[in-house]
């Protein structure tokens, strides 16, 4: 697979509806499931009454303050007296920041709620069924989530044939075909992507990656073919 994730819920929940067929295609970002969102619209509503009430008592502070300052002015009350509205100013100011990040983070969890698919991919067997409590914690996930178009076909060569295939990517792009076990029928052709960055000591191999278009499905996640390097024509 050129990208597999496993789903999984970010928030604890009631999982209220499965959105997806096993099988399907879905697209990055598309709502896969849904978990209850009424806990997290409690506190969403919360977190914005909060910081209605601390917006209001900020702005009688304000006004008491610049009230104080004016008759400060005029030396008709203390400077003591404007000190402490300016620190009430601030106490206000402080908590509607307070108060405007509960509600960034109860939105959050709220659209949390809603599971999208990060990736364009193919779902795979269905994990757990509407209905049951998930929690955001849970290993298995509710489903995975393969990217097979393209296909990525990892293969190995010989450490001594390291040298032609450096030189032949570093000229341009490295044609891979890839074949079925028996060499029959190829199933696509694409081009060399990757060198990994270390020789297997054991085996003196060096492992490789080929990205193949694969629009009609006949490469297949962890299925064993031939790959045919074209390094040189000679």
């Amino acid at each position: 697979a050129f990208q597999q994730v496993t789903v999984r819920p970010q928030v604890d929940g009631r999982l209220d509806k499965v959105l997806f067929t096993e099988g399907q295609v879905v697209k990055a970002g598309e709502v896969i499931a849904q978990i209850d969102p009424r806990p997290f619209m409690v506190q969403l509503h919360t977190a914005q009454g909060a910081l209605a009430r601390d917006r209001a008592q900020l702005a009688i502070a304000k006004k008491n303050y610049e009230r104080y300052q004016s008759l400060q002015q005029q030396q008709l009350v203390a400077q003591q007296q404007v000190d402490e509205y300016a620190g009430q100013v601030a106490q206000f100011e402080g908590a509607v920041k307070i108060d405007l990040a509960a509600v960034e983070q109860a939105t959050l969890q709220l659209d949390y709620a809603q599971v999208k698919s990060p990736l364009t991919g193919t779902t795979g067997v269905r994990i757990i069924d509407a209905g049951n409590l998930v929690k955001a914690a849970e290993p298995s996930g509710l489903v995975v989530i393969t990217a097979i178009d393209p296909a990525a076909v990892l293969f190995t060569i010989p450490q001594d044939r390291l040298g032609g295939v450096s030189a032949a990517l570093a000229k341009g792009d490295v044609p891979v075909e890839v074949w079925n076990r028996d060499g029959s029928a190829m199933l696509g052709s694409g081009k060399l992507v990757v060198l990994d960055n270390v020789v297997n000591q054991a085996t003196a191999t060096l492992r490789l990656k080929a990205l193949i278009p694969n629009p009609d499905r006949k490469l297949w996640p962890n299925a064993f073919v031939k790959a045919r390097m074209l390094v040189e024509t000679q």
